[in-house]
């Protein structure tokens, strides 16, 4: 029976992890709207702000995140391809831009949003 059994919790196995990807997705809390969708190692940063709507792409320099019980926690560090740095840092699934956010009229709170 045991070994009946082994290759359907390998292959449980094999899916669970390729859906725990690299991906994560951050909703910018204002009126406006924003999100940070990160995919493996770049992603895209986009915005509005007044009638103008706004998109980067950008490469993730460092992230440090773990999931609990209570949300997402760590930070997020990621350079714009205008070369602009942005670094996040969040407890319990809300983050707050650190550096970077104020001169590109990004809003100073994230949430983690669902894929």
């Amino acid at each position: 029976m045991k070994l009946r059994l082994l290759p359907l919790v390998c292959s449980i196995v094999i899916f669970l992890a390729g859906c725990m990807g690299d991906d994560f997705h951050l909703s910018g809390k204002s009126a406006d709207g924003a999100d940070i969708v990160l995919e493996g190692q770049r992603g895209t940063v986009s915005w509005h702000w007044g009638p103008k709507a706004y998109s980067q792409p950008f490469t993730l320099d460092k992230k440090d995140l773990s999931h609990a019980p209570s949300g997402w926690d760590g930070t997020l560090d990621l350079t714009l391809s205008g070369g602009r740095r942005l670094n996040l840092a969040g407890e319990h699934g809300t983050f707050v831009c650190k550096k970077g956010c104020d001169d590109l009229h990004l809003p100073l709170v994230w949430t983690v949003a669902d894929k």
